[in-house]
């Protein structure tokens, strides 16, 4: 996957996103399957993780509805095992294992905006969270993929390192959290651009709480 979303343009790849949902939308099947064959690599089994750990996190779901998309999970082939406990998820699949956890359980004040004023929404959550975090952390910028490396997306993230040395994602656009190597795997994702924490520190508008890094263990 290196370098590979130098591939498509930023321009193809919104057309392609924009067609893909409009297909999806309306039931055309047919339309679908020519869109994903103009892709190189499509990715159904990452794709299907991923949406329905969005689905998940980003609603609030009854105990029913959670658990049925929990079962959908455990049937999709790239799937071993799902394990739910406490306030997180273990997926424990083929290649990569992936916890996450939801991102509004562990700072349950955060709201980011979702101001239509707001150009880059995504990067705003990035640096808002950034910011308030009390411990070092990184704003990471790069490409992300869909179902398929033609609906490659820019988007923005916050990494870090708790203080066992282990790393994470937070990924604000969907209120997850994610072992980093779960998010990259199922992302595709592609930075090229890292920012520090200390260096914007001050300049976003999310006011810094005291957050103490070993409330913050992400231990799933």
């Amino acid at each position: 996957m290196k370098n590979s979303y130098k591939v498509f343009s930023f321009e193809d790849s919104n057309q392609w996103n924009n067609d893909f949902f409009n297909a999806t939308k309306n039931g055309d099947k047919k339309k679908v399957m020519d869109l994903l064959g103009q892709a190189k690599k499509v990715y159904l089994d990452e794709y299907f993780i991923d949406s329905s750990i969005t689905d998940l996190n980003l609603n609030n779901k009854k105990k029913e509805e959670k658990d049925k998309i929990l079962e959908s999970l455990k049937k999709c082939k790239l799937v071993k095992d799902v394990v739910e406990e406490n306030n997180s998820i273990s997926i424990n699949t083929a290649s990569v294992p992936i916890k996450i956890s939801k991102l509004s359980t562990i700072i349950p004040t955060f709201h980011f905006s979702t101001s239509n004023s707001i150009i880059n929404k995504s990067e705003h959550r990035a640096q808002s969270i950034s910011q308030l975090l009390s411990f070092p952390n990184k704003i990471v910028t790069g490409n992300i993929y869909g179902i398929a490396d033609k609906s490659k997306t820019v988007s923005t993230w916050v990494e870090f390192r708790n203080h066992k040395n282990q790393e994470f994602v937070i990924f604000p656009d969907t209120n997850t959290v994610y072992n980093k190597e779960g998010f990259y795997f199922l992302k595709h994702a592609e930075p090229f651009k890292k920012i520090s924490s200390d260096d914007i520190k001050g300049k976003g508008s999310a006011k810094i709480n005291e957050i103490a890094g070993s409330d913050f263990e992400l231990e799933i």
